[in-house]
């Protein structure tokens, strides 16, 4: 729950293993993929990843014998969203999180796991209020987990997946809650918490802003980089636009920008060099260290 397991998400190391990202993936699918970590180092630093979600649906599922949607509607009842399985599966009134990319593809986000321990969970504003309102009592009481305090009796909580983020304001003295959504990448929920309720809210800085404080490399990344960790090969060279492209074998993974000084980003994919190492982020998994491949 803390993800400090030291495993990186499954999802977002899909494309360096070469597997499309709208791949249906199985629990042993994601086990092989897991195992290919040779680095781990549980309780190094927090790091969001599926992976722990996954590992953790499947134990529960596994102990108690029901699907995690049973558990959730014995717990919270059917009205607070639906965890799907497939891809296939049609679900009224949900919309999945997509980008329209440089050269006009539509990339959609996530991919799912088709079986038992999904972490995919879909719902809409009116299911996000029913769900605050269940694990607070009636928006009575803060969770234990997560919430940012705004006064004595309110308070704000706040995450994001699959291209979407979302954001709830819970009023306990007056016993209500305000929920936004937005798929826009210019907009998040507390800007519009701001320009509808009028409540401010200090949001915290992207992660290319964090990361430049780190940067301290002058070096050109180019050539080809190993990560011994997952056992891939990655190439880095400038193209004649200038862009620092990414890629494992024939396939372009991105084409990156150079931000600042030694960070080099295209919004899913950071490369930066803090000291003499060279890192790379990707989606959820960041922090993965790559070495200079002499051949």
């Amino acid at each position: 729950m803390t993800h400090t397991t030291g495993l990186w998400d499954f999802r977002s190391l899909v494309p360096l293993l070469g597997e499309r990202s709208t791949f249906v993936y199985g629990v042993t699918d994601v086990l092989e993929l897991a195992v290919r970590q040779k680095v781990l180092v549980p309780g190094f630093s927090r790091q969001y990843s599926n992976t722990n979600y996954l590992l953790l649906g499947v134990a529960v599922e596994r102990e108690t014998g029901k699907t995690l949607q049973e558990l959730v509607e014995d717990w919270l009842g059917s009205d607070v969203g639906n965890f799907v399985y497939s891809p296939q599966v049609v679900v009224p009134a949900r919309a999945r999180g997509y980008e329209i990319v440089e050269n006009g593809d539509v990339l959609e986000f996530g991919s799912f796991v088709d079986g038992r321990g999904s972490t995919n969970f879909w719902a809409n504003a009116q299911e996000l209020a029913t769900l605050v309102a269940r694990v607070t009592d009636g928006y009575v009481k803060q969770p234990a987990y997560g919430g940012l305090p705004l006064s004595s009796g309110t308070f704000y909580a706040a995450g994001q997946d699959g291209g979407f983020q979302a954001g709830a304001v819970v009023d306990s003295g007056s016993g209500r809650c305000h929920v936004a959504l937005t798929n826009d990448p210019t907009l998040s929920p507390a800007q519009i918490m701001d320009d509808r309720l009028g409540v401010r809210i200090a949001a915290p800085g992207g992660r290319a802003q964090a990361r430049e404080t780190a940067a301290h490399g002058t070096e050109e990344p180019q050539g080809t980089y190993t990560c011994a960790a997952l056992g891939v090969r990655l190439s880095l060279a400038r193209d004649s636009d200038g862009a620092l492209v990414a890629s494992t074998g024939r396939r372009v993974l991105g084409r990156l920008r150079e931000k600042s000084r030694g960070i080099f980003s295209d919004g899913h994919m950071d490369i930066f060099q803090q000291g003499e190492q060279l890192f790379l982020c990707i989606n959820h998994a960041r922090g993965i260290p790559l070495e200079c491949s002499a051949t």
